[in-house]
């Protein structure tokens, strides 16, 4: 058999990628046509390498890596639940049944775009050479956004497979990648890696491109401090168990409080962001003293629960871009589309099918039933919580389907803003366009973010911990518009000490991000917190109806937690080695 090549095409040329097509001129993925020049004559002035810039985004959001953002970061979650069961290799993840044969696992197309940053990070200081209208301040924030980009697909890749080669040396032929080839890093020498590499270049990021597409579909300043306080709540839950702070000492605590900088620091930025868009708000005015950072809330001018549009939905999701948006992949519906979440294997996309309202996932148990009380301990949302409506699709009183909504479908009108068990109708987005932005970032990470690293704090201050708790409150009462009397709302009283507050914040997380690709990621970093599955487990196993205890053992050790290394890598890799709990594979099913 010929010898495939290495990670399936990360070989291919930094230019190839220009190679994809074509857009308008004014469009951020417009890409410059390059199917007669070579790498060596590419280099050549600030076009050329804009192109590039433009390429390693483009890669980024094929379907190859869009897929399995949210794959990776939902599927094996608590939060969804297989509607449809022909897809084999969907239906063993979904039932923990992790094979290394399952190509879901694949992760070339992450190598693909770290390889294509690799080459503008090698390039680019040629074109200073080469340009003379370009020079060593142009290419700073070239830099610092490619850097965060490298960075990020990394950072994936650490959270999902946890030890992972880690190579920033550019690869273009196959004698270079059987050279550079190598074995998995252990994930912190991976994290330190990516976390001292953007930590250098955050401030060279830009604070503004031309366009509004560009400032939320590029890496900015803003973007780049959020991903990075992001990668250091991560290492600070790793470096948090016993085993260790005896070997690192007090360095989780350390990167906790760098986190609660970044996001003051991001947060900063976002404000002055938005006054300078915004010039007739005042922070100060007694109509914003409760909405400090201007979430988009509902604007019912007559006060009237019954039949409301959904504001906050259509502004996040529909209109694409909005005023709390940080970072998101941009699609435009025609040269390049979501098609995971639409039209994915065989018209039926992950989330919705081209031609009905359900998809391959629908939302699991736990999130279909609903409580009287606004932060719902047992369940996920209360009866006036319109996230429920937002993330999962209302189809007849007494539904036994729970379609993802979110992404999918066109503002939902709610019936009763009061009482969401009335329901809320809404129609679906356009599927022939496919132009839903992946949104990776926004405001609501920044302030869960921030109040998480107070709640894992070892001695936070009463004024932290009651600041943590009103951001994540402002985020709870603006999905829930019709809590407005003091007796309805939280007490701080009743969160006041880290352990209390920590389990909000995460609660939160899930309302807020359900179907967003961050939950299975959420749980694994809180395993990794306590050094062990049990506190985990006792959330996902909620899911599961039949073989709890089947699945319980499959997933008790922390090795269960990361995903196997696809059986294909291996092949042409044999530096890699199997993560040591799926070198045997059993299968359950659930049904």
């Amino acid at each position: 058999m010929k010898k495939k090549n290495l990670y399936k095409g990360l070989l291919t040329s930094a230019f190839a990628v220009l190679m994809l097509g074509t857009t308008s001129c004014d469009d951020f993925l417009t890409i410059h046509p390059s199917n007669k020049i070579t790498e060596e004559e590419f280099w050549e002035d600030r076009n050329d390498l804009e192109s590039a810039v433009r390429g390693c985004y483009k890669q980024f959001i094929g379907s190859g890596v869009m897929s399995r953002l949210v794959i990776w970061g939902e599927c094996r979650s608590d939060n969804f639940d297989l509607l449809s069961e022909n897809w084999d290799d969907m239906k063993d993840l979904m039932n923990a049944n992790l094979l290394q044969t399952n190509s879901l696992f694949s992760w070339a197309d992450f190598y693909k775009d770290i390889n294509f940053c690799n080459k503008v990070l090698e390039y680019g200081p040629k074109v200073i050479e080469r340009d003379a209208s370009f020079t060593s301040e142009d290419w700073k924030p070239i830099e610092a956004e490619i850097k965060a980009l490298r960075a990020l697909n990394m950072f994936y890749l650490v959270r999902t497979f946890r030890d992972v080669p880690l190579d920033f040396k550019s690869i273009g032929t196959d004698r270079e990648a059987r050279a550079h080839s190598g074995r998995q890093v252990a994930a912190e020498l991976v994290l330190d890696s990516i976390i001292n590499d953007v930590d250098r270049i955050k401030d060279n990021g830009m604070r503004r491109y031309s366009s509004t597409d560009e400032d939320k579909g590029r890496f900015t300043r803003e973007s780049i401090y959020t991903l990075l306080a992001d990668m250091y709540l991560w290492r600070a839950a790793k470096n948090a168990s016993a085993d260790s702070v005896a070997k690192y000492g007090n360095k989780s605590q350390e990167d906790y409080q760098k986190v609660i900088t970044l996001c003051d620091a991001a947060l900063e930025m976002y404000l002055t962001r938005y006054k300078e868009a915004n010039p007739e708000y005042n922070q100060s005015s007694a109509t914003n003293q409760d909405n400090p950072y201007f979430l988009i809330r509902m604007r019912s001018s007559n006060g009237s629960t019954k039949n409301v549009t959904d504001e906050i939905y259509q502004q996040i999701f529909i209109d694409r871009n909005s005023s709390e948006s940080i970072f998101e992949l941009q699609f435009d519906g025609s040269s390049n589309k979501n098609t995971p979440l639409y039209s994915y294997s065989s018209g039926v996309g992950l989330y919705c099918a081209e031609n009905s309202d359900a998809g391959l996932l629908q939302a699991a148990s736990p999130l279909q039933s609903v409580s009287k009380g606004i932060d719902n301990t047992s369940g996920v949302y209360s009866q006036s919580d319109m996230r429920r409506w937002e993330n999962m699709r209302y189809t007849e009183a007494g539904q036994r389907v729970y379609p993802i909504a979110k992404y999918c479908q066109n503002s939902p009108l709610f019936k009763n803003l009061n009482d969401n068990s009335e329901g809320a109708t809404s129609g679906r987005v356009s599927t022939s366009s496919f132009r839903s932005n992946w949104i990776v970032y926004r405001l609501s990470d920044l302030l869960l973010m921030k109040a998480e690293a107070i709640s894992r704090l070892e001695a936070p201050t009463d004024e932290q911990m009651e600041s943590a708790f009103n951001n994540v409150a402002m985020i709870l009462y603006r999905s829930n518009p019709t809590i407005t009397s003091e007796s309805e709302k939280l007490k701080f009283s009743d969160y006041s000490t880290p352990s209390q507050l920590f389990s909000l914040v995460m609660r939160e997380r899930r309302r807020e991000f359900f179907g967003e690709g961050k939950r299975w990621f959420d749980l694994v970093r809180l395993a990794e917190y306590d050094g062990k599955t049990t506190n985990m487990l006792n959330l996902l196993l909620s899911k599961y109806a039949t073989n709890t205890n089947a699945v319980k053992a499959k997933l008790s050790s922390m090795n269960s937690l990361y995903s196997p290394v696809y059986e294909d890598d291996i092949k042409v890799n044999p530096l890699l080695h199997q993560n040591p709990a799926w070198e045997k594979e059993q299968t359950i099913s659930r049904n």
